[in-house]
Parts: C-alpha cells; structure tokens; sequence
C-alpha cells in the first residue's frame, strides 16, 4: 500500500535486513540493524536472554546492572552486524559478540549512542543515497 506518508515513514526492508554503518570516525564504526520491532530477531533474543530472570522481572527484583546486561546482550545479538578498526586493549580486533558485549558494558555511553542510532528510522529510509554519504553512514 502506498501512502502520501511513505516519503516520511517508509524504511528501505534491504536496508532494514543488511544494516548501516554508524561510523565513529575514518577508521572504525558498527553495521548496525535497526533496535525495532521491524528486526524479527529482537523477539527471539529477548526470550532469549530475557527467559531465565522471568521470576525477578515479574517480582520486580532484578537488579539494574543486570537488567542492562541483558539489554546490551539483546542488542548485539540481534542488531549487531559487525565492526570495523575497533581496537581492545592496544590490537585491532575482530568482530566477536561476546567481546561486543563486554566493549559495551565497559563503555554504557558508546552502547547507549549506538542503541539510539539503531533505535532511528530515519537511518534505515534510502530516499536520498548522497544524504546518506553527507553524513559520514555509508
């Protein structure tokens, strides 16, 4: 169905599916997939992660740093693609969820700018590609 909004709102679904790059600086970025209901596999890793601290959630008794922990976990999970000249402890790294996780729980602001980026629609639309290069996402 198309719509005078489709401009606004629509997502390009390859776009949605591959990711996009949110770039740090020259060197080093995340491909992102978006942190929305529109990505099938936030569901699963929720459940997922989510599933074994059930009784705490509905009791209202999990602790904060672990409710994060599991966040960030759902996250790289099911929105982080890869990675590109990120650096741990002084030598280029390759792409490993688990040392994903750790990055982002040792660094909860870099977690929290990326999870908001991926959190963007407006990253996933393709309107315009040149717009796209303009901001340093390609």
């Amino acid at each position: 169905m198309k719509s005078n909004l489709d401009t606004f709102f629509k997502t390009d679904k390859e776009v949605e599916g591959t990711g996009v790059w949110f770039n740090i600086d020259e060197k080093s970025g995340f491909l992102v997939k978006p942190f929305s209901p529109s990505n099938p596999s936030i569901k699963a890793a929720m459940a997922k992660f989510f599933k074994p601290y059930a009784y705490q959630i509905d009791h209202g008794t999990l602790d904060a740093d672990k409710e994060r922990e599991i966040t960030v976990k759902v996250f790289v999970h099911a929105c982080l693609v890869d990675w590109k000249g990120i650096e741990i402890d002084g030598k280029e790294a390759a792409f490993d969820k688990a040392e994903a996780v750790k990055l982002f729980i040792s660094l909860p602001e870099l977690y929290t700018t990326i999870a908001k980026y991926a959190e963007d629609f407006r990253n996933y639309k393709m309107e315009d590609p040149t717009m796209r290069e303009a901001v340093g996402n390609c």
